[in-house]
């Protein structure tokens, strides 16, 4: 690069038009990185990007139906729910068990030997799958459906398992 003079200003001359645009390019991607970086951190939306709502979603997939569309947009605040059910589920019972056993609960004999299999059997596929692991945690690797089996941890049911733990504590 060198450096030229022009209506009293420094400019880089770059060697083609086109590394102006990648320079260009690049520093739009430098600058919306920080800016993500920002929101993140502050737990704010500075708006800089465009949001994708289920009427932009809705035309981003025009190769398939309108009906499958709108029906997978119907299920997608289902789905929501779902996450945020399931994962809370999760949050409840690693807690409740590492209060009442140790940091080591899902060893320790209160976890079925059934679920703990099904739980190694779906980590193995992910791996043998070439899938990176969902999470370290064992119990991230449950499902609604395991539950109820799982809850004959102390031969209750999950509910008066936890009752009887939260009535241990008064």
């Amino acid at each position: 690069m060198r450096s030229s003079r022009a209506f009293g200003r420094t400019f880089f001359e770059m060697g083609k038009p086109s590394d102006l645009i990648r320079l260009f390019g690049m520093s739009g991607l430098l600058a919306t990185d920080e800016l993500r970086n920002i929101e993140s951190q502050y737990g704010i939306e500075l708006g800089h990007t465009q949001k994708l709502t289920a009427e932009s979603a809705l035309a981003y997939y025009p190769q398939f139906e309108k009906k499958l569309r709108l029906e997978a947009a119907a299920m997608a605040r289902h789905y929501e729910l779902f996450y945020c059910l399931e994962n809370a589920i999760r949050i409840l019972i690693a807690e409740t068990l590492q209060e009442s056993t140790g940091l080591d609960w899902w060893n320790s004999g209160r976890v079925p030997e059934s679920v703990r299999k099904e739980v190694g059997d779906r980590v193995k596929r992910d791996v043998d799958s070439g899938m990176t692991r969902r999470s370290d945690a064992a119990i991230d690797y449950t499902n609604l459906a395991n539950y109820p089996s799982s809850s004959s941890l102390t031969g209750m049911s999950l509910g008066q398992s936890l009752a009887a733990n939260e009535l241990s504590n008064v």
